[in-house]
């Protein structure tokens, strides 16, 4: 982070950003708010097979106790992708893999 001279000012929200970005929690931050809003997105049935969400970089994987609903995923997982980045009001999610 830079000093602060006087009249140079950044927001709160600025110096946050800065310290995500420089010690790399954007991925964890991601993948909490995806675990956070799940349900919210894909509904609760599809929600209670889900066994495991994580991400690695910008892709996300998840990981279901149904092998009928995974390959039910796979199928319409870009739409989910893009559902998922709309949720996060970002592309951070570039790929979905299903487990």
């Amino acid at each position: 982070m830079q000093i602060v001279r006087s009249g140079d000012f950044q927001t709160i929200g600025d110096l946050v950003r800065e310290l995500i970005r420089r010690r790399r929690w954007t991925t964890k931050l991601t993948q909490a708010r995806l675990t956070r809003c799940w349900e919210d997105i894909v509904g609760a049935p599809i929600a209670r097979h889900t066994t495991s969400i994580y991400m690695r970089g910008t892709k996300l994987y998840l990981k279901f106790d149904s092998s009928a609903l995974r390959q039910e995923l796979y199928y319409s997982r870009e739409q989910l992708r893009l559902r998922l980045n709309e949720e996060l009001g970002d592309e951070l999610i570039a790929e979905i893999s299903l487990l």
